[in-house]
Order: C-alpha cells, then structure tokens, then sequence
C-alpha cells in the first residue's frame, strides 16, 4: 500500500515538475495530504 501512494506521489512530482514547478511545494503538499487519505 504505501509503495503504490509513493509512486503515486512520485508521479505528481514529475508532473508538477514539468509544468514549470511555480507552485511546487503547494502541489507536493496536496499530493502529500491526499496519499495520507489513501493509507
């Protein structure tokens, strides 16, 4: 379980990687909080 959120989480990082990070601790925190609702 917690290896399926981290990739998860791994995958929105990428993600917010590529759109230019500006908001990047925002969106690592909403990954954060949402993969805690997961486990």
């Amino acid at each position: 379980m917690l290896y399926i959120v981290h990739l998860i989480t791994l995958n929105n990082y990428k993600k917010v990687v590529v759109k230019g990070g500006s908001n990047l601790r925002l969106e690592l925190l909403k990954s954060f909080k949402l993969s805690l609702k997961v486990i």
